[in-house]
């Protein structure tokens, strides 16, 4: 599935994604985002693949999602809830 920088919260989820989108459009945010609904959703880790063109972009995007992750795991009950409501 190629997914639009418009189709940011798709309602079903297609096994493979492919974003396509111009610098600065918020591609690694809307990766990001998935790889927390789909660890939330109980995949393992291991499950899990995202590929970019560069190993800078893979250790910027690995660095997002520990942050978010870590992130998460101090809020409070009442802004993880914002938070996964935004998700």
């Amino acid at each position: 599935m190629l997914a639009t920088m418009s189709q940011q919260q798709p309602s079903t989820y297609e096994p493979f994604l492919t974003v396509a989108a111009s610098a600065g459009t918020g591609k690694t945010y809307l990766l990001i985002n998935r790889l927390v609904r789909l660890l939330l959703e109980g995949q393992r880790p291991a499950s899990l693949l995202a590929i970019t063109f560069t190993r800078k972009a893979a250790a910027e995007m690995q660095q997002r999602l520990l942050a978010r992750l870590r992130n998460m795991a101090s809020l409070s009950d009442t802004d993880l809830d914002a938070q996964l409501f935004e998700l």
